[in-house]
């Protein structure tokens, strides 16, 4: 899909090759912040390391305890560590959501993570046909499927 996405805007995506895991540096660069007002979190992962999958478990069990209700969170395209630790981010419930373009070699794939949070996939207003492709691969990824 993310392919897709770079093709319709006519733009060429800059992929890391996967790396294997032991090639990855221990600890990865991870921040995160909590918008009160939206109650939702923003987590951004800079770099990955070895360690991402099991940091990002504790921010997400964290976060869940808080009762955050949405997490934004973006992972590097050009890191060779990205998809391997995605692949472990929706085994912990995270979903597809879009990309985040901010330059070359700096994209990130954004994932989602909504706790107890209902889905109203029919109430999203779609236009065109690639409007409607997104939206069934989001909620494809979508852990709960949607309703």
């Amino acid at each position: 899909m993310v392919a897709r996405i770079y093709e319709g805007m006519g733009l060429v995506p800059a992929f890391a090759d996967p790396a294997p895991r032991p090639s990855l540096p221990e600890r990865g660069d991870v921040s995160f912040r909590v918008v009160e007002v939206d109650n939702a979190a923003s987590v951004e992962v800079r770099s990955v390391g070895r360690d991402g999958a099991s940091e990002l478990a504790q921010i997400t069990r964290m976060l869940c305890q808080r009762r955050v209700d949405h997490f934004r969170l973006t992972l590097p395209l050009g890191d060779p560590g990205t998809p391997e630790l995605c692949r472990a981010l929706e085994g912990q419930g995270y979903f597809f959501a879009g990309v985040f373009f901010k330059g070359p070699r700096e994209d990130a794939l954004l994932l989602q993570y909504l706790n107890n949070v209902d889905r109203r996939y029919q109430d999203i207003k779609l236009f065109g046909p690639e409007a409607q492709e997104l939206l069934a691969h989001v909620r494809g990824c979508d852990p709960q499927g949607g309703a």
